[in-house]
């Protein structure tokens, strides 16, 4: 799947785990750069991965 990422060809992919979700987040280097993140977690009623589409956050 392809996850769109508004921040341009410089943003680079990350992944981590935070609060149980794990993240999709493409960010630019720098301090308090703007990151697009997506949250994936497990969804108990379609016993499958759901995500949630945070936009981009402020860090």
């Amino acid at each position: 799947a392809n996850y769109y990422n508004p921040l341009g060809s410089y943003a680079e992919p990350h992944m981590y785990v935070s609060n149980g979700d794990i993240v999709l987040s493409y960010s630019q280097m720098g301090l308090h750069q703007p990151a697009q993140e997506y949250h994936f977690f497990w969804d108990e009623n379609s016993n499958w991965f759901g995500y949630k589409d945070y936009g981009i956050v402020q860090h």
